[in-house]
């Protein structure tokens, strides 16, 4: 992602980016040095109470956090999105059977706890919004997006990754035989102010 950036960041002309690779929890920034923390797709990911501190900490007064987000097709309910989690459970051995999600990362990936995390760590006017999206899936573009994420990588799935992709396609064609999966996809955001 870092490379993906830095050639958008070239195409644009911008150079006043500092790129750095770790975790969120460990980055040593200067107090009140930020106009904008935003976190995409990953606060479910990281120490949220402390990455909410840290953000309140980096960010000058008046200023935002953002934290943007989706909800996966490994948490939706369509009957197709349900068969890719009881393939993927088989395979990856961690996934919730009621809400695909990680035993560690059940409820974290909800908004409204996002919002109560930047409440307790001191942001006002905190708001949480999400809309719907209509979204059209085939085989090829589900199993990128299994591919991408932690629980199913290559490097996850290892020598399993030829069966695992058979049989995800399999059980999906035999559901749907066109190769074409919809869903109304939810995305979100949850914002919040540091006081002035």
């Amino acid at each position: 992602m870092i490379e993906a950036a830095k050639t958008e960041a070239a195409r644009l002309e911008t150079t006043n980016i500092l790129w750095s690779i770790g975790y969120a929890e460990e980055l040593d920034a200067p107090a009140a040095a930020f106009d904008l923390v935003s976190i995409g797709d990953a606060f479910h990911r990281l120490d949220q109470p402390r990455v909410a501190s840290c953000a309140f900490r980096w960010l000058k007064p008046g200023q935002y956090i953002a934290i943007l987000g989706s909800y996966s097709i490994l948490g939706g309910r369509e009957p197709w999105q349900r068969i890719v989690i009881d393939v993927l459970g088989r395979w990856s051995g961690g996934l919730s059977p009621t809400t695909g999600a990680t035993s560690s990362q059940q409820n974290k990936g909800d908004p409204k706890l996002h919002g109560q995390e930047l409440i307790k760590a001191g942001f006002v006017d905190v708001a949480t919004h999400s809309f719907f999206e209509t979204h059209e899936w085939t085989l090829d573009s589900i199993v990128g997006f299994l591919y991408s994420t932690s629980v199913c990588s290559l490097a996850v799935l290892g020598t399993n990754a030829g069966p695992f992709e058979a049989e995800i396609r399999s059980a999906l064609l035999e559901h749907d035989p066109v190769g074409l999966y919809r869903e109304r996809i939810q995305w979100g955001y949850t914002i919040g102010r540091k006081p002035i």
